[in-house]
């Protein structure tokens, strides 16, 4: 339940605060005594860990909520965000600098000034603006740590500022699984569409030991294409099925020896379309249209989808990962992800190999090792490793950044002391275009038959 839990966690999106109004220093001590008054002390987490914000003299500041906005002590929070923090006390003007930026606060002045060491400075209007308690200086949690391009979230029900810092991602690929981490940082042509085609093949035999009579071997021989466009993925299948025995039998009755299928995706509204002959009873020949929103399918959809396309793969990992629900357990259940994706895609699991502009990556990996990944007990894996068998390979091929084909195998046995069951199947997809005129039309209601 806890690793299902994590996968839709996924799918969820960052929480907003509450609108701020705006807090002078005469009245901060009034706000502080009604804020705080019989509530939970506020607490700051980073990467997982709750930030001390105990000071070189051993004394313990404790963040304020001032009009719904979580104040921080300014030198804390900027050193443990990494950034080097100076203050003009004649000014009150707290200057904090990165290597990549340099931020710029002024007390009880509603404006801060964010100058990138590369690119033009920028104002931006604080909806808190820093102050002095209690000797103490007090900066807006968010507006720091968004400065400072961190991800935060506020978890309501543990009264707990969540910071998670993107690049500890990366880095953590990078460590853990660096052939990996080469193929995410490949820099790539922007995809705004996307077009694919290929052939797919494969061979189901069951094998009964004590009865002849009761071996059944399917073979299914089609093609598929893959269509992506804006916010909209379209992907269609046709396949025929031959063989021979009762699973034939069974096909043949229900009506399957020919298969249709169409899956559009629309990321925007979360809404899937489905039509084909396997719904043919449900749908009557038009679509389904299922709504599907906090689906952990769509954190795959969007994946794939415009507004999350990036040219560096490894960035739109980062968003992957982190569309986390707004918790304190945010940073262990993206961990948890980060685990089993460098567990999946280990050294010993991925090579790749280059010839001229073309990076050919291979991932190969064995049946009982993605159970292993599943986090399963050890006795289960023990039973599952006595009866089955096999493996997955997968080789795509990138040139000059562009990918241009990709062929899948899968190989698997599943035997028993009477009885043998082996699927294998092959995949060839090749890209058709990039970035061309691609567009894909929702179906009309009035072709949805089934909601």
């Amino acid at each position: 339940m806890k690793k299902k839990m994590m996968i839709m966690l996924i799918c969820f999106m960052l929480l907003v605060l509450p609108t701020f109004a705006e807090t002078t220093e005469e009245n901060v001590e009034e706000i502080l005594l009604i804020a705080t008054k019989g509530e939970q002390a506020i607490q700051v987490q980073l990467n997982g860990e709750m930030i001390d914000f105990t000071d070189e003299n051993g004394q313990k500041v404790e963040p304020k909520i001032m009009n719904d906005r979580t104040m921080v002590p300014m030198r804390k929070i900027f050193e443990v965000l990494g950034a080097e923090v100076s203050w003009n006390g004649e000014e009150k003007i707290i200057t904090a600098n990165t290597e990549n930026s340099q931020i710029i606060l002024q007390i009880d002045h509603e404006k801060a000034v964010v100058k990138p060491t590369s690119g033009e400075e920028v104002e931006i209007v604080l909806d808190a603006v820093p102050v002095i308690y209690e000797d103490r200086t007090l900066v807006p949690v968010r507006f720091i740590a968004e400065s400072l391009n961190k991800k935060v979230d506020w978890d309501a029900e543990n009264k707990t500022v969540i910071i998670v810092d993107e690049d500890w991602m990366a880095n953590y690929i990078k460590e853990n699984a660096p052939t990996l981490y080469q193929l995410l940082s490949e820099e790539r042509e922007e995809i705004t569409s996307y077009a694919s085609a290929g052939e797919i093949s494969g061979k189901l035999k069951y094998t009964d030991k004590d009865s002849r009579t009761n071996t059944s071997t399917l073979n299914m021989k089609g093609t598929f294409s893959c269509v992506i466009s804006g916010e909209y993925l379209n992907f269609k299948c046709d396949a025929n099925i031959t063989g021979k025995g009762a699973l034939k039998d069974a096909i043949k009755k229900a009506g399957l020896e020919k298969i249709s299928a169409n899956m559009i995706i629309d990321t925007k509204a979360q809404e899937i379309y489905l039509k084909g002959n396997l719904m043919d009873e449900l749908n009557e020949g038009g679509w389904v249209k299922l709504s599907m929103t906090g689906n952990s399918l769509f954190a795959f959809a969007e994946f794939l989808s415009k507004d999350n396309t990036s040219a560096n793969s490894l960035e739109r990992v980062k968003k992957a990962v982190n569309q986390t629900a707004s918790n304190k357990d945010s940073y262990a259940n993206s961990k948890m992800i980060l685990d089993l994706i460098c567990y999946l895609f280990r050294e010993d699991t991925l090579k790749v190999t280059t010839k001229g502009t073309t990076n050919t990556y291979t991932w190969s990996i064995g049946v009982i090792d993605l159970l292993k990944a599943a986090q399963l007990e050890e006795k289960e894996i023990q039973d599952i490793e006595n009866v089955l068998s096999g493996s997955v390979e997968v080789k795509t091929s990138f040139k000059d950044g562009i990918e241009k084909e990709t062929d899948m195998s899968l190989s698997c046995e599943y035997l028993q002391e009477r009885e043998q069951l082996a699927l294998e199947m092959t995949m060839k997809n090749e890209v058709k275009g990039v970035n061309e005129n691609v567009t894909i039309i929702l179906p009309e209601e009035s072709e949805v038959v089934a909601y």
